[in-house]
């Protein structure tokens, strides 16, 4: 047991009301990422083949951002298991190395897979450190602070201008120092630079002023509170821990999500026509918000909530909802065409 987990077991027993347990991983056996990973051209799951769907990754970067690729668990409510840190999905990262392969003309796939692995990184350590940010000031004021900012804060600004946190983790990622450095190390930032301005609102705010964002997301986690700021000079400490800075990846666990075999049913992705609209269901969508699985509306990109039907927009706010008719005719089409996935009810 490292120093960092021994200290980590000490602030659960100084502040237990901080922490919780948190929900079940979305899918896929979870395989704790080392060097051996990479290792092997034949045997990681992170290794783009010659047909990877590119277009796919870059719509899903389009709605989701960098948790189309990835997301973070935090400490402060883990999975049952006690799973906590990044968690890399296995499909959608191949793809997105399959762009890094095309886009930057890398030839090697294995090079193209450790030069994603390294993108996706840099963005999901930022989330690591903003964590420990909360941690320090739960401890420092005796208040549970993130997982209240996690509940009733981050769900209104996720893909809005007001989501600082995604812009900051954006902003590490664009100013990375990439190896090797040079125009090699220019051209990744400039990749980078276009995958995020691509993304959805707060993702790709990155360029706002630094202390800006930091006074946003710090007064956001203070006083639990959209609109609240931290002042200046507590602003400059948000997400900054120079302590962990060359030492984080040994104190953040890191995990592939290997996508479970298709048992019953080959087909990843339905197309479900209701209320005159058109519902894409992803089979293996990382992402369970409002339910799993759940719709995009292929032309607004509004979700259904399969458990009562209800329509939410971009903002996670309510857009309407399906009659009792057509959420059965939805639940009929799911069960005939995977049977092999539980559809949720109320």
């Amino acid at each position: 047991m490292t120093w960092f987990e021994d200290a980590l077991k000490e602030a659960k027993v100084q502040l237990p009301r901080a922490f919780t347990v948190g929900g079940m991983l979305p899918f896929g056996n979870p395989v704790r990422l080392g060097g051996a990973t990479l290792s092997a051209a034949g045997d990681s799951p992170l290794l783009p083949t010659p047909d990877e769907d590119i277009a796919s990754v870059e719509s899903a970067n389009e709605e989701e951002g960098f948790e189309a690729l990835a997301f973070y668990v935090s400490f402060h409510s883990p999975t049952p298991k006690d799973e906590w840190g990044i968690f890399y999905c296995d499909q959608p990262m191949r793809r997105f190395a399959a762009k890094v392969m095309r886009d930057l003309r890398v030839s090697d796939p294995r090079q193209a897979a450790v030069r994603a692995l390294e993108i996706v990184r840099r963005h999901e350590l930022f989330h690591f450190r903003f964590d420990l940010y909360a941690l320090h000031q739960e401890l420092t004021i005796h208040q549970p602070l993130y997982n209240r900012y996690s509940q009733n804060v981050y769900p209104k600004v996720f893909r809005t201008s007001d989501c600082y946190e995604e812009s900051l983790a954006n902003r590490a990622c664009v100013r990375a120092q990439y190896q090797p450095e040079g125009v090699e190390g220019s051209r990744m930032r400039e990749f980078v630079s276009g995958w995020c301005k691509k993304a959805p609102p707060g993702y790709r705010d990155f360029d706002r002023a630094p202390t800006d964002l930091r006074s946003g997301v710090g007064g956001q986690l203070r006083f639990g509170q959209v609109a609240a700021r931290l002042p200046v000079p507590q602003a400059e400490w948000v997400g900054w821990l120079p302590q962990f800075w060359d030492r984080r990846r040994r104190f953040c666990p890191e995990y592939v999500l290997l996508t479970p075999p298709v048992s019953k049913s080959g087909v990843l992705h339905l197309i479900v026509k209701a209320r005159g609209n058109l519902w894409v269901f992803h089979k293996y969508d990382p992402d369970p918000w409002p339910s799993r699985p759940h719709g995009h509306n292929r032309e607004t990109g509004d979700k259904l909530d399969v458990r009562d039907g209800r329509v939410y927009d971009r903002n996670r706010q309510p857009a309407g909802r399906l009659n009792n008719r057509e959420l059965t005719f939805v639940h009929e089409e799911l069960n005939r065409r995977w049977p092999d996935v539980t559809i949720p009810v109320q």
